[in-house]
């Protein structure tokens, strides 16, 4: 019985000998991939900064094309404007005929309901505001708003030559 006690202890001390051989192989393999990997870390960090890199150049170059852009727009935008102040005006008179029965009270609705394209654009509070100097003025001038306009009035008109 105790050679068979012996013959197991020296079995399991065989296989504890070749775990320990094995793990101390494991370790010496570990050593060597850690030896092997530690470079990958670093290209890592190298990676992650050139993809930093690439996005603030493509940044960069998105700034450059607007601001390119812009500058064109800018120098359309003055070349323009100095058309606009260089260019020639032609003063040119016009006869407007209102019709006999036209009065200013009449003319002054047909402004509040914003009949004439011209008032489409005017705000509502500044084109109120004209209506009451018109109709005080003329109150004041002639007594009411019921006498009628000239048949023909005269303006003059200032024409630009815009390209």
């Amino acid at each position: 019985m105790a050679e068979a006690e012996e013959a197991g202890l020296a079995r399991e001390s065989d296989r504890v000998t070749r775990e320990l051989a094995g793990v101390s192989a494991a370790s010496a393999e570990l050593e060597a991939l850690a030896t092997e990997l530690q470079p990958l870390s670093q290209i890592a960090e190298e990676f992650q900064r050139y993809e930093r890199l690439a996005r603030e150049e493509g940044r960069r170059q998105t700034l450059v094309e607007t601001e390119r852009s812009l500058s064109d727009e800018l120098t359309r935008l003055r070349e323009r404007r100095a058309r606009v102040f260089n260019a020639p005006i032609l003063e040119e008179e016009a006869t407007i005929d209102h019709p006999a029965h036209e009065t200013v009270a009449g003319f002054l609705d047909a402004v509040q309901g914003r009949t004439p394209s011209w008032t489409w654009r005017v705000p509502e509070e500044r084109l109120n505001a004209a209506l009451d100097v018109g109709r005080r003025w003329t109150v004041e001038r002639y007594g009411t708003t019921d006498i009628r306009l000239e048949e023909r009035v005269r303006q003059r008109w200032w024409v630009f030559e815009v390209s």
